[in-house]
């Protein structure tokens, strides 16, 4: 999402500056009504019911969109409700956008 910062924990403090782009798997997206420092204003375009889980189509101000897949036991939004968005800091992932190589963490290895 355009112009919002957010603290990266687990990115390697040696990974040289930008221009990234960030990574967040549906699954890692948490859901909720509250806002916080952690948290990405969006609303909810459409939800589509996929096997176990609801998957929500999210819009943010700056008119990019997201999917986030909520566990069966995730209250459930409605298209058009205004919520909130976090996820774990530890499970971004960050790609270097002129070559598409993730970066910035060392430890893991990149699938070939």
């Amino acid at each position: 999402v355009a112009g919002t910062r957010v603290r990266l924990d687990s990115i390697d403090p040696s990974t040289p500056h930008g221009p990234y782009w960030l990574g967040v798997r549906p699954g890692d997206l948490v859901i909720g009504r509250n806002a916080g420092d952690d948290a990405i204003p969006a609303r909810v375009v459409a939800i589509t019911p996929m096997h176990e889980r609801a998957v929500l189509l999210l819009r943010f101000a700056d008119g990019s969109e997201w999917l986030a897949a909520l566990p069966p036991d995730a209250p459930v939004a409605s298209a058009d409700d205004d919520v909130f968005v976090r996820f774990a800091p530890q499970g971004a992932l960050l790609f270097d956008r002129a070559t598409g190589l993730r970066v910035g963490q060392p430890d893991r290895r990149q699938a070939a």
